[in-house]
């Protein structure tokens, strides 16, 4: 009689085949030895995009329930919103009432992505909205893509049961009506001092970013996100966008900072942003200066940089010609560049020109080159053209 394997070799087996669907279904059929640890890739990331994949998964649940908490990862797609075919599409969506039950399911779901979703049609009674906001507090990680509330109540529900995220990530994330009361959010979440343990943060246009900031702001709580990338719109708001960069203090390491020349203007003029408050900064992105238009912002947030860590400075330009590129206040950008905290650095400029015909690469990398003579002497320069 052959000996037995140890079930850990048996696991190591299956985990080779995490990416062999079929395989994966034969091991999981093939003997009970299998089944933890093919189930465990056939059911960790679940998509549910259609009445069909809804049907035939809830299917599986009712003929095997243990299936459920293999499930880390749940993403919905509900195909509400589309802007090449208007505001919504001719489809079926009674399936997304289904999904606060779904959600309910999985013991130890730790991710969410809700995409294309109005949230009204989920349907959210208050008997169903305790287990769903229940789940939402187990959740490490939450993403918002193109999700439509009701009213900006129905948010702050969402934000006061994630207490335990660690990446929370909102892109055009719109509701239709300010509301002053929470909703339905239950009573024990509803004045929750706890605030998620943030690593990752990521706001886009389209969020409700003063909301987000507010919620995250509040007093006596100590912000530990190390990574921040955002594309901040609101351009009479911009005091709590410093606020925020101010508050993860020597947490925050990796920064993307995407603003319009308005937005950026007024955050000068009113020094809402000071890279001064980071000092373990290492990786910093700014995008959106379009020239010819005024972007001495950039040369300005690079000249705080008072970390010691800094390894990185990508600057993402856009310009209709090579010759714009003049407007770019280089002098500015190389005297901060020329302090010793900078050897060493790598910093890249990314310049899209929409003209491209009628440009020269060559003519820009030496424009770039040439207008930074005492960065080059200390640091690593990188051009880069599109």
């Amino acid at each position: 009689m052959a000996p037995e394997l140890p079930q850990e070799i048996l696991d190591q087996v299956v985990d080779h085949l995490w990416d062999d669907w079929k395989a994966l279904i034969a091991c999981n059929a093939a003997s009970r030895v299998f089944v933890p640890a093919a189930r465990t890739h056939i059911f960790r990331d679940v998509i549910v995009d259609g009445l069909s994949k809804c049907d035939r998964f809830e299917r599986v649940l009712d003929g095997s329930p243990a299936a459920a908490r293999y499930v880390r990862k749940l993403k919905v797609v509900a195909h509400h919103f589309s802007y090449q075919a208007g505001a919504y599409r001719n489809i079926d969506s009674s399936w997304v009432a289904h999904v606060p039950d779904l959600v309910d399911r999985f013991p130890r779901l730790i991710e969410l992505e809700l995409n294309s979703l109005n949230w009204n049609t989920l349907q959210l009674t208050p008997e169903r909205t305790r287990p769903f906001l229940g789940a939402i507090s187990r959740l490490s990680r939450l993403v918002l893509s193109n999700v439509h509330f009701g009213c900006s109540s129905q948010i702050e529900d969402v934000l006061h049961a994630a207490t335990d995220l660690t990446e929370l990530i909102c892109d055009r994330v719109y509701w239709t009506y300010w509301s002053q009361q929470h909703s339905q959010s239950p009573p024990e979440l509803k004045d929750s001092p706890e605030r998620p343990p943030l690593r990752r943060l990521v706001l886009h246009p389209g969020s409700p970013s003063t909301l987000l900031t507010q919620w995250l702001l509040q007093s006596g709580y100590e912000l530990k996100i190390q990574d921040i990338d955002i594309r901040w719109r609101e351009r009479g708001c911009t005091d709590a966008l410093g606020d925020l960069l101010r508050a993860t203090g020597v947490h925050l390491e990796s920064l993307s900072l995407d603003l319009p020349r308005p937005v950026a203007a007024e955050s000068l003029s009113r020094n809402s942003i000071d890279l001064s408050a980071n000092p373990s900064l290492r990786h910093l992105q700014l995008g959106g200066p379009v020239l010819p238009d005024c972007c001495n912002w950039v040369p300005t947030l690079v000249a705080q940089i008072t970390s010691k860590q800094i390894a990185s400075i990508d600057v993402l330009l856009m310009a209709p010609w090579c010759q714009d590129l003049h407007a770019f206040d280089w002098v500015l950008l190389n005297c901060a560049l020329s302090h010793p905290r900078f050897a060493g650095v790598r910093v890249t400029f990314d310049v899209c020109l929409a003209m491209w015909q009628a440009n020269n690469y060559t003519l820009v990398h030496d424009l770039i080159s040439n207008a930074l003579p005492d960065f080059r002497s200390r640091g690593e320069l990188v051009v880069r053209c599109a």
